[in-house]
């Protein structure tokens, strides 16, 4: 089968290259009439192709040159050359300009917005029309629409974001002046211009109050330990004491300085405290020692002095207890006031918080509103910018005739003539 297959394909290859021959002697015997028809039929293509090139409505082109460099900004978004080319490319900026010229609907034309290659921010607007006159007034026109377009659409847009920011402005100012009239309302309850400074003069009022309070609490412990060291003395006069008038002496100035550590830690300390309960156990132990002694030695009466030192101890001991007195009132004055202006001092540590809290969001707000303003400042500034955002660097003065032959229509009416005489 396969010999049977070749055999069938050298046939075939036989008749082509019969047909072959056949072809090229019947060509080369009439190759004046193929000539002609070439001739001919080339002819007809290549005048077809220029009446068509002539009436073409892109015969002519016009070129003109803007330069875009908008404004740059951190805060606020910029239009790039891609979205500026987009926005030039509608054809409703093409309608604009053939509606200024009048020529809409009446001169088909077709226009092109490109961007130069290595030249990013160089603007080529190409428009090619049937005439030269129509193909430069149109492509400056043109021009002219794309830069009043960009300007209308980049304040537009500059516009929208500048009411906002003025709105967010006013916010502002109204959150900042309700945070200073709360503020403002809580100074008024204090009497003072700021809580804060109330507060810091009622804390040195106390602190000086609580000093002059301690000071008088010792001079009262002084002065309650001299009265009962003088009636002590007023009741133990006998002779019997006064011959143990030092061992009497020694437990007296023990439970003394027993009695002022009590005092003392008592200003330090809560009764509960392990330093406290020690002292006062030694000074029960002292007293009790001292009673016990007392009594074992029947002593009713400690005083070695005679009647002139028994009347000097009732002086002393009537003016100790009138010191006690005015000590006593003093102190309960200095208590009272010291509990008012503490409670005063509570009062305004409470409103303490809510207070920082306003005047925390008030710097906040007032932070923001500064860079509001900053970003409304810089916002006028793209503002007033934005007409020098594009130029017009290249205005067309004519326009170039398109060829009315290019390489691709010859190649075409050759193979067109090429196929009509046969050997295409």
């Amino acid at each position: 089968m396969e010999t049977s297959g070749n055999q069938q394909e050298r046939e075939q290859l036989r008749k082509l290259e019969a047909y072959r021959k056949l072809f090229l002697r019947l060509w080369l015997k009439h190759w004046p009439i193929s000539l002609l028809v070439f001739l001919l039929v080339g002819g007809m293509c290549a005048g077809a192709v220029a009446v068509k090139s002539y009436r073409s409505n892109e015969r002519f082109v016009a070129q003109s040159k803007m330069f875009f460099y908008p404004r740059q900004s951190l805060k606020f978004r910029t239009v790039d050359i891609r979205q500026a080319q987009e926005l030039f490319s509608r054809q409703t900026v093409l309608r604009q300009a053939q509606d200024r010229l009048g020529v809409a609907g009446g001169l088909p034309t077709q226009s092109e917005i490109a961007v130069e290659k290595n030249k990013p921010n160089l603007i080529i607007v190409t428009v090619a029309a049937g005439r030269e006159d129509t193909a430069v007034n149109l492509v400056n026109s043109l021009t002219t629409v794309c830069m009043e377009e960009y300007a209308t659409f980049r304040n537009r847009d500059l516009s929208s974001q500048m009411t906002t920011l003025l709105d967010r402005k006013k916010e502002l100012e109204k959150a900042i002046l309700a945070c200073e009239r709360k503020q403002q309302e809580m100074a008024a309850v204090s009497g003072a211009l700021t809580p804060y400074q109330e507060l810091e003069r009622l804390r040195k009022v106390v602190s000086d109050e609580l000093a002059l309070l301690s000071d008088t609490n010792v001079q009262y412990a002084n002065e309650d330990a001299k009265r009962k060291k003088l009636e002590e003395q007023l009741k133990d006069t006998s002779r019997k004491g006064l011959q143990y008038a030092t061992q009497l002496q020694a437990f007296l100035n023990d439970q003394e300085r027993l009695e002022r550590e009590v005092m003392r830690l008592q200003q330090l300390y809560t009764d509960l405290n392990p330093k406290i309960r020690i002292v006062v156990s030694e000074l029960e132990h002292s007293r009790k020692s001292y009673r016990e002694f007392l009594e074992k030695n029947d002593i009713s009466d400690f005083s070695p002095e005679n009647l002139a030192m028994w009347d000097e101890l009732e002086k002393a001991l009537r003016a100790t207890l009138e010191k006690l007195e005015f000590l006593y009132e003093n102190r309960e004055a200095l208590n009272a006031e010291v509990a008012r202006h503490q409670k005063a001092v509570a009062e305004l540590t409470e409103l303490m918080p809510a207070y920082n809290e306003a005047g925390i969001q008030r710097a906040s707000l007032v932070e923001i509103l500064h860079a509001t303003e900053e970003a409304i400042s810089e916002l006028q500034l793209l503002v007033a910018a934005v007409p020098n955002d594009i130029t017009l660097v290249e205005r067309a003065a004519d326009a170039e005739s398109q060829p009315l032959f290019t390489k691709k229509s010859a190649a075409l009416c050759v193979v067109l003539a090429l196929w009509a005489t046969g050997l295409a």
